[in-house]
């Protein structure tokens, strides 16, 4: 839409925080077992398979709401040694209508298939062999009218239009590996899709004190140690993003993990769409670990191979409304000589 974007508001949420259970709280959550699926199950605080042998097996559906057409799911990943399905805008009868996305990580790093179940046919597959799933991984796939759009850690993996079917519920499936806990969620997020005119704060949830002040920056990187000049709210945080994506991975001496993993993940990606996103996918890890961001969005990077210097540019939703921080083109890093 040109005069508007997309925003996601937050309908359901099940971190599985709770005593183990089989099947799922049934408040929330229905059983599959006419349509030939096992369970799901709850062991220690992770959503599991119940059942190791077969294809597909175990499914629930989330009946815990009347699902919106423009719909989208997160799951937070726990581990991916199998697969882990999400169904949307389906049946959960037949699962003749809607799509099913499968996010497969038996080859050590992160393959996609997006399969159009009108038609039985992959309207998307993909393989990323420079992603390996990692415990903490955020993966959304939203629908907006015709319009569906894959995200991994904020950043958009891949995105088209499809319109066999318009409406559906939602359902989870865990096909695991070797053994029923070596695929697992552990956080299940959904809701609506909606559109919202440019220019207005899109919907966010804060869950964290609604104040942060932070010593602004000069033109040399360097803190103004004066109150007035202190930065408040989405201004602090926006310089938060700021300074933890100019923090280089291993420059500070008190913690070498600390930083941004330009010369250990950024450098040498550069050549292909695929390492163009394993640029982002970095950043935009460092992005959502800034305290009061709720999501990396937009997340842009690229590498001048003449100049040496690296520019990137992001949205983040915060507690305190979307900001922006971009790094270019005055003040692009230089990466050397």
């Amino acid at each position: 839409m040109d005069s508007s974007t997309t925003s996601f508001v937050q309908l359901v949420s099940d971190s599985f925080q709770r005593a183990n259970e089989n099947p799922l709280n049934p408040a929330a959550w229905s059983e599959l077992s006419a349509e030939g699926y096992a369970s799901l199950q709850i062991v220690s605080d992770q959503c599991v398979a119940t059942v190791l042998s077969g294809v597909n097996v175990c499914a629930e559906q989330y009946s815990g709401i009347l699902w919106p057409n423009d719909q989208w799911v997160e799951v937070q990943i726990g581990a991916l040694a199998g697969a882990v399905d999400l169904w949307m805008r389906t049946d959960v009868v037949a699962q003749t209508t809607g799509y099913s996305l499968e996010i497969d990580g038996t080859a050590g790093y992160y393959h996609f298939d997006l399969l159009d179940c009108v038609t039985s046919t992959f309207i998307w597959s993909q393989d990323f062999p420079g992603l390996i799933p990692k415990a903490g991984d955020r993966v959304r796939l939203a629908f907006y009218g015709a319009t569906w759009t894959l995200y991994l850690n904020g950043v958009v993996l891949g995105s088209g239009t499809n319109s066999s079917t318009p409406s559906g519920t939602v359902l989870l499936m865990i096909v695991p590996n070797a053994s029923v806990t070596d695929t697992s969620v552990t956080q299940f997020l959904g809701g609506q899709v909606t559109a919202i005119a440019v220019g207005m704060s899109a919907p966010t949830k804060a869950s964290q004190p609604s104040v942060i002040t932070y010593l602004q920056l000069d033109a040399d990187n360097d803190p103004i140690f004066d109150p007035r000049a202190a930065l408040v709210d989405a201004e602090a945080v926006e310089q938060a993003i700021l300074t933890r994506l100019l923090l280089f991975q291993g420059e500070w001496w008190e913690n070498l993990n600390e930083g941004t993993p330009y010369f250990q993940q950024i450098l040498g990606k550069r050549g292909s769409v695929g390492g163009q996103q394993i640029m982002s996918l970095a950043l935009a890890q460092r992005i959502n670990g800034t305290p009061y961001v709720t999501a990396a969005q937009n997340v842009s990077a690229a590498l001048n191979p003449e100049s040496r210097q690296f520019s990137f540019s992001c949205t983040a939703q915060t507690a305190f409304g979307p900001v922006s921080v971009s790094n270019s083109p005055a003040s692009a890093a230089s990466l050397g000589d």
